[in-house]
């Protein structure tokens, strides 16, 4: 553990865990430093440094520089970055990780100031475009369940609330993992995807995923799944699973360091709430659409806990 500065909280943080969930190409280990190739960009070469300790005369744990491009950093701008996260929601990540209190009273206080302005609820003018999904084993009906939308070159996964409104679009390219969402729309971490088909559904059992393909992989074998958008819960989230009247719980995140991590931190937060269960992940498989394309079944569960 070492003091970072994150904006301008001072925070005691598991510098060298929170990296280790992410992989490196040309990494190498120091008990100062981590060099590796620049995340930020196409390297061969490890032009690129992480202090993991703070000077005696300075504080430096966390910051960075990018030799080959002259850049330098923070560890949010950082971790931001290799979480695919708004700087914004990967603050709120190490506050709640890190100062759960200093967050809880953080975000009450916001509340209380805050004056919120009403939200139009936006509008998607694509059609239904179902043939990349298709390839990744998601039928017309699931997508048509979950009002999946595109075009020749995207996928438009709309992020609703529990009325059904559109909160957010979020747009993936079919030829390669970029993404990018609908201006003004809400931030993802104040949603859930698929939140309004649990619902209508009225479940009971849920499975909780870190992409909305692998949701939508779970809704195809019966099973209703929300998605979180990225690999972290926010305390929205949690809130909006404590009111959906669900009971049950299969945490179903990632196999990877990162979401083996997520699914750790679910499982601290979740278990006075709910009776919990978590994949059992086998193999080189990484995720629930992974497995399901592999074995043609949801993948196997084991019971963590209950309420």
């Amino acid at each position: 553990m070492v003091m970072v500065w994150i904006r301008d909280q001072h925070l005691d943080i598991d510098l060298q865990g929170e990296l280790e969930a992410f992989e490196f190409e040309q990494f190498r280990w120091t008990d100062e430093k981590l060099s590796c190739a620049s995340p930020f960009r196409h390297d061969k070469n490890p032009s690129f440094f992480v202090n993991l300790v703070n000077l005696p005369s300075k504080e430096i744990a966390g910051t960075w520089k990018d030799s080959g491009s002259g850049e330098t950093g923070s560890f949010l701008k950082l971790l931001s970055h290799l979480r695919g996260e708004d700087p914004d929601e990967t603050f709120y990540y190490l506050m709640e990780m890190y100062a759960p209190k200093a967050y809880s009273e953080a975000v009450d206080l916001t509340r209380f100031l805050e004056i919120k302005k009403e939200f139009k609820p936006l509008e998607c003018n694509l059609e239904a475009e179902h043939s990349y999904l298709l390839s990744r084993g998601i039928s017309k009906e699931t997508q048509d369940l979950l009002d999946v939308r595109g075009s020749r070159d995207k996928v438009a996964f709309l992020w609703k609330n529990p009325r059904g409104e559109i909160q957010a679009i979020k747009y993936r390219l079919t030829n390669s993992k970029v993404f990018y969402y609908e201006k003004n729309g809400q931030r993802l971490n104040t949603l859930l995807y698929g939140i309004d088909q649990v619902y209508k559904h009225k479940c009971r059992t849920i499975a909780i995923t870190e992409a909305e393909i692998d949701a939508l992989s779970w809704w195809e074998h019966g099973r209703g799944a929300v998605a979180l958008g990225g690999s972290s819960i926010s305390k929205r989230q949690v809130d909006l699973l404590k009111h959906c009247g669900v009971e049950n719980i299969i945490i179903s995140t990632d196999s990877d360091k990162t979401g083996q991590k997520l699914a750790r931190f679910i499982t601290k937060i979740l278990h006075p709430y709910f009776n919990l269960f978590k994949v059992r992940w086998t193999g080189k498989i990484k995720d629930v659409n992974d497995h399901i394309r592999e074995f043609s079944r949801t993948p196997p569960l084991i019971k963590i806990s209950r309420f």
